[in-house]
């Protein structure tokens, strides 16, 4: 992933020292980066994952149930 960051960036192989430029762009690439990754993991838990309350209590529920079932053996 990082050889993808500086590419974007507009890292230079062929330089020995960067311009100024380079050291803006590759902050804004990681930054960029993890904003994409954190809105993609937001989505996946709301459109793949969704959890409601309905669903949290009937989980609980379900976990009181196999704990009480365990306890009574």
């Amino acid at each position: 992933m990082s050889s993808f960051a500086l590419a974007i960036a507009g890292f230079q192989v062929n330089e020995a020292v960067q311009n100024e430029a380079f050291s803006g762009h590759l902050w804004k690439t990681y930054t960029g980066l993890y904003v994409v990754g954190y809105l993609l993991a937001v989505l996946v838990l709301k459109f793949i994952y969704p959890l409601t309350k309905e669903k949290t209590a009937e989980m609980l529920q379900d976990l009181a149930d196999k704990r009480n079932a365990t306890t009574a053996e």
